[in-house]
């Protein structure tokens, strides 16, 4: 993917970081645990056409640095699998009043991979509806 590439220092890591597409809201992919940015890529290609993209790899993934925090993925993976069990998702999304939590009909771990115009289609919508400062449609309506 096109887009300007550098390590930045995040606490002890050094972790790899492109930024791609231009105007805001800026759009964060944070990819699985175990994922890299490179799996995102078809996604975040379609996504900076439209606004600027940060996609990253996390530490001890791609290109950025070994993990050095002492966690072990046992411990990242724990963390992950409590949070899905308990509502995460759900839980962003009641945080505003102009929000949507949207369920895949054919959900896998890697979603933006078999389902990636869910996906992009998602994510665009809040890009437009921040952009013209007007709340989400209604899915019901």
């Amino acid at each position: 993917m096109n887009g300007r590439s550098a390590h930045v220092t995040i606490g002890p890591h050094r972790i790899s970081v492109t930024v791609s597409g231009a105007g805001g809201p800026a759009v964060v992919i944070e990819p699985a645990f175990g994922g890299s940015a490179q799996s995102w890529e078809a996604v975040a290609r379609t996504l900076s056409e439209e606004t600027t993209v940060v996609t990253y790899d996390r530490a001890a993934y791609g290109t950025s640095s070994r993990a050095m925090d002492g966690r072990t993925p046992r411990e990242i993976a724990r963390d992950l699998h409590w949070r899905r069990w308990h509502g995460l998702h759900e839980d962003l999304a009641r945080l505003s009043a102009n929000s949507r939590h949207v369920v895949a009909g054919q959900p896998g771990h890697y979603i933006h991979k078999s389902e990636p115009g869910l996906v992009t289609d998602a994510i665009l919508e809040v890009v437009r509806s921040v952009r013209a400062r007007t709340p989400l449609a209604d899915p019901a309506a």
